[in-house]
């Protein structure tokens, strides 16, 4: 939980300029449920953040809706399971018919960001099998926000890192950081020192990056 809000908080401030520019049909307004519904997409939304599976089962055969969100400055359902690692729910929910690329309407984060960000290394295999677009991005101007693989490098998974080269992410994107232009390969390069970054640096020359 501790390096969840870790994450959305750098990555909050990353995207902050960005948010005009989110384009996300499916969280819009004129998707949101019906007011009778709202109580069985609680439940739904409840089950997911406790990490229940039985509860997300039962919820989602009463009728909740998988792609449901409060509002579009929530996060749906598998927004919220690829976040924090649940494998299992985020499994069911793919089997349900969830949207695999919905993003938020305010900040753009999609499930594979979220997965990706916090190195949950199973949910990204499963989003990727499941189409996720991997260089899907929060657009600020000439250049993205940040991708999966860019958050991927900025927080130190490798493991996650490869799973996204070898699903085509764009190995040189770049990113609007600090004031400049800055790929992966050149942001795993100024974090050296950290752990894990040494090995990202390799895989990400391996594939052919570029500062």
């Amino acid at each position: 939980m501790k390096r969840i809000i870790i994450f959305s908080f750098v990555y909050m401030s990353l995207i902050s300029t960005a948010f005009a520019d989110v384009n996300t049909p499916d969280t819009n307004d004129s998707n949101l449920p019906a007011e009778g519904s709202k109580e069985k997409n609680a439940q739904l939304i409840k089950a997911v953040e406790d990490g229940n599976l039985a509860a997300v089962q039962a919820a989602i055969a009463q009728g909740g809706d998988v792609n449901f969100a409060f509002s579009k400055d929530d996060q749906t359902p598998l927004m919220v399971a690829s976040s924090r690692g649940y494998t299992e729910i985020v499994k069911l929910l793919l089997a349900n018919k969830v949207y695999v690329n919905i993003s938020h309407v305010n900040n753009g984060l999609t499930p594979l960001l979220l997965a990706s960000g916090n190195g949950h290394t199973e949910v990204v295999k499963l989003l990727l099998a499941a189409k996720a677009d991997v260089n899907s991005a929060v657009k600020g101007g000439q250049y993205p926000v940040a991708t999966s693989l860019w958050v991927a490098t900025m927080y130190g998974y490798p493991d996650v890192v490869k799973l996204l080269l070898d699903a085509k992410a764009d190995a040189n994107v770049k990113v609007k950081y600090n004031g400049n232009e800055v790929t992966p390969l050149k942001l795993a390069k100024s974090l050296r020192m950290l752990v894990n970054m040494k090995s990202i640096i390799k895989i990400l020359e391996d594939y052919g990056a570029t500062e």
